[in-house]
């Protein structure tokens, strides 16, 4: 682990790369970043290395594009049709926990504890996707999570001869990473300042939602049903409702109607859940394993 003096050294003089990287693709910055850094985890999450301040966009189209992604999953793993509008509720407050963010100054970069694991090489990146985040946020162009996600990925990693990473998806994020490819082959021979484009952007995310629902079959899903909850919440819910000892589809629904979603139960009760039930009983298992069982 390298120390809080060298982290902060190698992120500054990141920034400093960065900026000038980018001004030299002819993105005006007319904000002051600031980096600062914390001892401890962001929402007790080892994985989660850097922030910035979200609130001056929306997180809408964020909420409407997981739904869309959730409508494919189930459909693509558990063979079940839903309607996009049964996953509103939970994933706004699942997007909320993630967008309310401690801090106050909305040019700021907060680094956390895990980023001091990491290569110097990582570092540079994780601040140069960052500020892109910060550049978007102040255009006000940010129209979803995954694309911003993705086109931060190209911005901070393109010109740093990254292009083997876009062959190679991060089976966890792959949807975020995905999108990261798609940018890139769709503009790697034009300039960077185009992503700030909300007519060009528009057009990206309409490409993109075209990809993920009619090219990519075989995407992977991990086994949690939100992104915020471990297998040991899962299986505490589910223990609590009898699923544990007994994985039937009425448990599975007691389950799902005790989490809040109420409408999700209504559209799949007369459909086949055994995929469904399946994919819980794995949450058991995994958590047998986790705890050796």
């Amino acid at each position: 682990m390298i120390s809080e003096k060298k982290l902060l050294k190698i992120s500054n003089d990141a920034l400093d790369y960065y900026i000038d990287l980018y001004e030299k693709q002819n993105i005006d910055i007319n904000f002051q970043p600031k980096i600062t850094y914390s001892r401890d985890l962001f929402n007790d999450d080892l994985e989660t290395l850097a922030i910035i301040n979200q609130g001056h966009s929306s997180m809408k189209p964020t909420i409407l594009f997981q739904n869309f992604m959730d409508k494919l999953k189930f459909k693509r793993k558990y063979n079940l049709d839903v309607s996009e509008g049964v996953f509103y509720e939970q994933n706004e407050k699942e997007v909320s926990k993630i967008s309310k963010l401690p801090r106050k100054d909305p040019h700021e970069i907060s680094l956390f504890l895990p980023l001091r694991l990491e290569e110097p090489k990582t570092i540079r990146s994780v601040i140069g996707h960052e500020l892109w985040h910060l550049i978007e946020e102040e255009e006000n162009v940010i129209d979803d999570d995954f694309l911003a996600e993705g086109t931060a990925i190209y911005a901070s990693e393109h010109f740093e001869e990254y292009e083997h990473f876009y062959g190679e998806f991060d089976a966890k994020n792959i949807q975020r990473d995905i999108c990261a490819g798609f940018i890139y082959f769709s503009i790697k021979d034009l300039p960077l300042h185009i992503l700030l484009d909300k007519e060009d952007r528009l057009d990206l995310f309409e490409m993109y939602k075209d990809i993920i629902s009619s090219k990519y079959k075989k995407i992977s899903f991990g086994r949690n049903k939100y992104a915020t909850k471990d297998v040991r919440e899962i299986y505490s819910e589910l223990d609590s409702v009898g699923f544990v000892k007994n994985p039937s589809k009425e448990n599975l629904f007691k389950h799902l109607e005790n989490t809040g979603d109420y409408k999700l139960v209504q559209e799949i009760k007369n459909q086949d859940v055994r995929k469904l039930v399946k994919h819980f009983e794995g949450v058991v298992r995994d958590y047998n394993k986790l705890t050796k069982k």
